[in-house]
């Protein structure tokens, strides 16, 4: 009797047990990330959330808004921002905050807050930098932050 391996028989059993381990890291890899997705929504909206209000504290000068933009920014920055930010973003908006505090509410008859454009800027640099870094984005032609002669990289105000 010959004992000489047969591959015709072998080879659909090599290529369903690939098939299948393919399927297995598939499977993996993708509930992995749909687990991340409401979580790294949920970042993306708070952070947004916070750069809105910092936008706002910067330019308004009636003071109900101003204060209602006050209230937002506290609330985010004591409350859920912190469960989603990295050090950066938290240098960033206690940056900010700290600049807020040192100037209080502005005065209606002053106009708008341009004492506080470039600590918002810089919130703005941090929450795109830290949203692109979650979500694994790298998007080089918006990290023009050491670039002279980006649009936003230096403001006279």
């Amino acid at each position: 009797m010959d004992k000489t391996f047969n591959w015709t028989s072998a080879i659909p059993w090599v290529i369903s047990i690939v098939a299948i381990a393919i399927g297995i890291w598939q499977y993996t890899a993708n509930t992995t990330q749909a687990n991340r997705v409401p979580f790294l929504q949920k970042q993306l909206e708070t952070v947004l959330a916070a750069v809105d209000a910092a936008g706002e504290l910067a330019t308004y000068k009636d003071h109900d808004k101003w204060s209602a933009a006050y209230e937002r920014f506290r609330i985010l920055y004591v409350g859920k921002l912190d469960l989603v930010e990295d050090t950066e973003m938290a240098q960033a908006m206690k940056k900010f905050g700290d600049a807020v505090e040192s100037r209080g509410a502005p005065d209606e008859a002053s106009g708008r807050r341009t004492d506080l454009f470039q600590p918002a800027i810089e919130l703005d640099h941090a929450a795109r930098a830290f949203v692109l870094k979650s979500w694994g984005v790298d998007l080089k032609a918006l990290n023009n932050d050491d670039d002279p002669n980006a649009p936003d990289a230096k403001l006279n105000l």
